[in-house]
């Protein structure tokens, strides 16, 4: 004889698992789809464009107001030839990448985007290295910065770069997906290396080690 009330418990449990596994495929699709980190139409997104001068870009540094550590980024990993290069396309007036810098409460600047070119002019107006394997202007390999025609001296000096700064009051979120943006067309930065051109301390270089 048919159990009627143990066909309608199994067709109950079976039910059951249905609206769960329906629950489940809901859940999934939703961890797919994240929100947008944050609202752009109510967050404020204070980022600043500032030109500058090589000379006045270089006085920052020398003042140790602009932070320059490859421990929070990635080591340097220009040549020679690639640190020429760059020389040379100031001396050609070619039009430079803007740089990206992070603005603390203390009025100090991390450098977000922008190390390798930073660290490449601070080396060469201070005579740390020559030119080399130029091919537009070749009269000028192998001569430092002291070498050069003053106008060339001059050229490098008052060359205007621009400077993205990224205000003390803008959201972390904003920080992150600027530095995902910023980075997609190289390897993009990892979300520790993210956090630590943001915060630096003690506790920072204490996770490094």
């Amino acid at each position: 004889m048919l159990d009627y009330t143990q066909q309608y418990n199994d067709s109950s449990i079976n039910e059951e698992i249905i609206e769960r596994d329906d629950q489940t495929i809901e859940q999934d699709k939703g961890d797919l789809v994240k929100p947008y980190p944050y609202d752009p139409t109510k967050n404020d997104i204070d980022i600043q464009e500032k030109p500058m001068s090589i000379y006045q870009f270089m006085r920052l540094y020398d003042q140790q107001r602009l932070i320059i550590d490859p421990e929070y980024q990635r080591n340097l990993v220009w040549k020679p030839e690639q640190k020429s290069r760059f020389i040379e396309s100031i001396l050609l007036s070619f039009p430079l990448p803007p740089f990206y810098v992070n603005q603390q409460v203390d009025s100090r600047y991390i450098i977000i985007d922008g190390l390798q070119r930073t660290t490449t002019l601070h080396q060469f107006v201070n005579g740390q290295f020559a030119l080399t394997g130029l091919k537009a202007l070749t009269g000028i390999n192998n001569k430092k910065f002291k070498d050069l025609p003053s106008g060339y001296q001059a050229r490098i000096e008052d060359k205007n770069i621009l400077l993205f700064i990224i205000k003390p009051s803008v959201p972390i979120e904003v920080v992150y997906e600027l530095f995902d943006r910023i980075n997609t067309g190289g390897t993009p930065l990892n979300r520790q290396e993210v956090r630590n051109c943001i915060f630096q301390g003690n506790s920072t270089q204490l996770l490094k080690e």
